[in-house]
């Protein structure tokens, strides 16, 4: 699938909350955005994090909020947006807007939209990638059956990789390692946005980033279903059939007909 959520009509309106109100959530920072956010429980006991809303500005309405931190210290900095506003012949707020003052947010209940286009993210790249390998296990003649999407483009895209893929397992081992190296390096070039800081904390503290995460998955995915292609599509020599089984192959791997490599071996 391929698409974006229209922008909900909410979402083009702002609305004044206290903080009070305000103070009770939980906050993520995303880029340059803080969101805030409540914990629902639902039935069953279990909890959800769902998004509420951007905050916009601070109590003055001078300035954005583009961190958490930031918040905090506009909080605490009453007196200096009392004092700005006095400066520049403002409104001055009274004692009780002061101990509990208005920000403005924006209601955000889709949390923060993506807005790098789904063929340059990584992940959507990744499953894309599945998709064209489980095509390419499948005969030619039923690929088209195989692979629904609501782009025909992307459809076509899906299949045209299949294909080529296939070619490369049915030349040789050589040729079907590099096409799986071109993924890597394709994938390495696609965007990875960490979610929130809080991800992204995480991320730094186990040194383990998107990319490494799926360069080895894509990796362990390349030894698992090398030997399952190319005996699809070619007879394999001893040596060759040793050589993708030494990059620890499935066995149990099904093409599309529901053999496993064992059973084209005995064909």
């Amino acid at each position: 699938m391929e698409g974006e959520w229209p922008e909900l009509e909410v979402e083009k309106t702002t609305r004044h909350v206290n903080w009070s109100e305000i103070c009770r959530m939980n906050f993520k920072q995303t880029g340059s955005r803080v969101m805030a956010h409540d914990i629902v429980e639902a039935k069953d006991g279990s909890t959800a994090e769902l998004p509420i809303f951007t905050l916009r500005t601070d109590p003055s309405g001078l300035s954005r909020i583009t961190s958490v931190s930031e918040l905090h210290a506009l909080r605490r900095r009453g007196s200096t947006c009392l004092s700005l506003r006095r400066f520049l012949h403002l409104e001055v707020p009274s004692a009780k807007e002061r101990d509990d003052p208005v920000f403005v947010v924006q209601p955000s209940p889709m949390g923060r939209r993506n807005a790098v286009p789904a063929g340059q993210r990584g992940w959507i790249y990744f499953e894309r990638l599945v998709s064209t390998i489980r095509v390419a296990l499948t005969d030619e003649q039923y690929a088209a059956r195989t692979v629904y999407a609501n782009v025909p483009a992307l459809k076509e895209s899906i299949l045209a990789r299949a294909k080529h893929l296939r070619q490369a397992a049915s030349v040789s081992n050589k040729d079907l390692q590099e096409t799986f190296r071109n993924y890597i390096t394709e994938i390495r070039n696609k965007t990875f946005s960490a979610t929130s800081i809080d991800k992204k904390a995480a991320s730094a503290k186990t040194k383990v980033t998107d990319v490494d995460l799926v360069f080895d998955l894509l990796t362990t995915l390349q030894g698992r279903v090398s030997l399952a292609l190319a005996m699809t599509v070619r007879n394999l020599s001893l040596n060759d059939a040793a050589s993708l089984l030494h990059l620890k192959a499935d066995l149990t791997i099904q093409d599309g007909r529901g053999y496993t490599a064992l059973h084209n071996a005995t064909r």
